[in-house]
């Protein structure tokens, strides 16, 4: 909890923004960073797709949502042909599934 509230007029200060689009490509283009993003992280295509489809992961699942599952397959299929497929984790997870890095 901050000491106090955000001030307006700090630069720093995070806002939000919303831009309308005319079409979908802002949402693909939303949805192929994650799957970049995951699938470099050692995520195959049945797990990506089981990301998108989980409400627990808001940005993945409002371009399920919005773009439907055929088109998101459609991309998970695409990076993954682009990318290759997931190579092994280069790092270790703890019991909790925590990234381990290794220690200098």
């Amino acid at each position: 909890m901050p000491l106090k509230e955000p001030d307006a007029s700090d630069p720093m200060t995070r806002h939000g923004v919303v831009f309308e689009t005319a079409d979908d490509g802002a949402m693909r283009e939303m949805a192929l960073c994650f799957v970049e993003e995951f699938s470099r992280e050692g995520m195959g295509r049945e797990r990506l797709l089981e990301l998108f489809a989980t409400k627990d992961y808001a940005g993945p699942h409002l371009a399920y949502r919005t773009l439907g599952e055929a088109a998101i397959t459609e991309i998970i299929d695409e990076c993954l042909l682009r990318w290759g497929p997931a190579g092994p984790r280069t790092t270790d997870l703890d019991e909790k599934g925590r990234t381990q890095l290794p220690l200098a």
